[in-house]
């Protein structure tokens, strides 16, 4: 039997850097991370396409391809809600994401207003400013705390994006 041909470095990269170099599941997001089939290799690499590959750390390709606990269907929407979410919303709305993923009840404190920065999420209803505080300093500037917390709609985009669910 042949060899197959390996992947070329480029396509691995696009790959990589389409899930940040971290497992392309949103409740794992590990390290290190092998490139990944969503449907199966073919013998002569004819299938091996950006569309068809997925960054998964050994733990959950090993779920995908072997204990079948992760099914395709599931994978194909890892893999569209990739797509989406880098064609939409900024690394850091990104990775907020991920923050809010852990606990989506969480409130989220910064020192400076972020609406600029969270902008996509804030106008897709996805986030909120729940806490506005003001406090007066010294010289000509004015300090302040803006807590952002995810709204129902946030929360239920999250639920959808973490089961791999196709999200919008």
């Amino acid at each position: 039997m042949p060899e197959r041909p390996d992947l070329p470095a480029s396509l691995k990269r696009a790959v990589l850097t389409e899930a940040g170099h971290r497992c392309a599941i949103p409740t794992c997001q590990r390290i290190p991370v092998d490139i990944a089939h969503i449907e199966p290799r073919k013998p002569n690499g004819s299938n091996d396409l950006f569309e068809n590959l997925i960054a998964l750390c050994g733990n959950c390709h090993d779920m995908y391809d072997r204990l079948k606990t992760i099914d395709r269907k599931a994978m194909r929407g890892y893999k569209h809600n990739l797509g989406v979410l880098q064609s939409r919303y900024s690394d850091l709305e990104r990775r907020l994401l991920e923050m809010f993923s852990a606990d989506p009840t969480e409130t989220i404190v910064f020192q400076q207003d972020m609406a600029f920065p969270f902008h996509y999420l804030m106008q897709d209803g996805y986030l909120q400013l729940v806490h506005f505080e003001r406090h007066a300093m010294s010289g000509a500037w004015v300090q302040g705390l803006w807590a952002y917390g995810l709204t129902d709609t946030g929360r239920s985009f999250l639920d959808r994006w973490a089961a791999g669910n196709e999200v919008e």
